[in-house]
């Protein structure tokens, strides 16, 4: 259970494309319509549209460098879910009727799952990780 904390942050950010998508679907195709390319300008409804659709993005890079770390190093480094946490709550506080919420579930979420998988024998942050698949050193990239 504890291993889905990359895919979980993914499938927030695609959940944040499709809501945003759909509640401002039109402002999106209006954008787009306009050209795209520096049609946002001063207009607020547009410059608030664009980041909470574009906001999807870090969730769902986050959430495959989460899920890249996980499988190589056994864990996720518990920095960024309390980095994560902080951050969303402060969202929350702002903007209690919003999504945040779900933002501060997946960071408990990833501090248990870093604090679980340390226990299981997995690694903490800043200890070194050690492969765990043999590398041929004729074939490896710096």
């Amino acid at each position: 259970m504890y291993r889905r904390v990359g895919e979980l942050w993914i499938a927030l950010g695609v959940l944040h494309f499709v809501v945003i998508g759909a509640l401002a679907r039109d402002d999106i195709m209006g954008i787009l319509r306009d050209g795209y390319v520096n049609v946002i300008g001063e207009d607020a409804r547009r410059n608030a549209v664009f980041w909470l659709f574009f906001l999807g993005a870090p969730m769902i890079m986050l959430g495959v460098a989460l899920r890249w770390i996980q499988r190589r190093a056994g864990t996720v480094p518990e920095p960024v879910s309390w980095l994560a946490l902080v951050a969303f709550t402060l969202g929350a506080l702002a903007v209690p009727s919003s999504g945040f919420w779900l933002g501060i579930l997946l960071a408990v979420y990833g501090i248990l799952a870093s604090r679980r998988d340390v226990s299981l024998g997995g690694v903490s942050c800043g200890e070194p990780v050690t492969p765990t698949r043999a590398v041929d050193p004729s074939t490896a990239t710096s």
